[in-house]
């Protein structure tokens, strides 16, 4: 059976993310005739905007509620923002999301635990359940390993037993997803070698940007066409999005990171500005001598 989504025309998904975060994706296009894939098209469904929605779905609100329990003004007005993004996400998918527990009162264990009720047993199976009646168990399976993966940043604990279930879960809904295996089994390996919280958070991160960057959200990661000038508008076009992806997963990520990790960010992110910047000027040498539509790069946004 095939599905329309005429609601998908408003909705803008934010990714690497995604938990409002990354470069934007417009899904607007989802409405221009196109239509949902049949259930049992598993794996052809790779880098559909329906897809890509649902990722950032669970992503988004999976960060929206464990942002919520770290009890702070900051936290709960970060958290608004990603769970505003999440019910976006949700309006276009045609899938009610249920408002996050209150818990700014609570103690910070029950804040966590209100959470993983929220996640794994409340609002997540609901959603998950959804998905699976409205687009097959592939589809909801993409859902399941976005909230499993962000669920790491805030249980994971090296050699513990929930940690162990959320490596089992990672790999069904991996396989389920009809994701390739290269995209989510580094984080289940990681997660066997018992690598350090920091580590984790980091690895999760690398590892959702694989997913939505497969998926379709980072088209400027295409190889670079032939061509001088048009081979360093894309190098500096790539620099780009990927240097707003690190800074939003920067500020996304800024409350559960140690000043360690963070520093460590922004000095990556600086190193790419400086690629940016040097690719920049050679691309301005060739556009003095030759013009051509690749200088176009030139006077976007940075």
């Amino acid at each position: 059976m095939l599905v329309s989504f005429p609601c998908l025309a408003t909705a803008m998904v934010l990714l690497q993310p995604a938990a409002g975060a990354g470069p934007l994706v417009d899904l607007r296009e989802a409405s221009a005739g196109r239509q949902a894939p049949a259930r049992t098209a598993q794996r052809s469904t790779t880098g559909s905007v329906l897809r890509l929605g649902i990722w950032g779905l669970g992503y988004n609100l999976a960060l929206a509620a464990i942002t919520n329990t770290k009890g702070t003004d900051a936290a709960a007005q970060l958290s608004e923002k990603l769970f505003a993004k999440a019910k976006e996400l949700g309006e276009a998918l045609e899938v009610p999301i249920p408002a996050l527990p209150a818990g700014k009162t609570k103690k910070p264990a029950e804040r966590q635990g209100d959470a993983m009720q929220y996640l794994l047993s409340g609002a997540g199976k609901e959603i998950s359940r959804q998905l699976l009646r409205k687009h097959g168990a592939d589809h909801a399976a993409l859902f399941d390993l976005a909230v499993r993966c962000q669920l790491l940043t805030l249980l994971y604990l090296p050699g513990d037993d929930f940690t162990q279930t959320l490596k089992a879960a990672i790999e069904k809904f991996g396989l389920q997803s009809g994701l390739p295996d290269e995209l989510w089994r580094p984080l289940a390996a990681k997660i066997e070698a018992g690598i350090t919280f920091s580590d984790m958070v980091s690895e999760t991160q690398a590892t959702s940007r694989r997913i939505a960057e497969h998926l379709g959200a980072s088209p400027a990661t295409r190889a670079p066409p032939a061509g001088d000038a048009d081979g360093l508008a894309h190098e500096v076009r790539r620099l780009n999005a990927e240097i707003a992806t690190l800074e939003h997963e920067l500020r996304t990520q800024s409350i559960i990171l140690s000043e360690q990790v963070l520093a460590a960010r922004r000095s990556g992110i600086d190193r790419k500005r400086r690629d940016r910047d040097a690719a920049v000027d050679k691309l301005k040498i060739l556009c003095t001598t030759r013009p051509a539509s690749a200088c176009d790069a030139l006077t976007e946004k940075r």
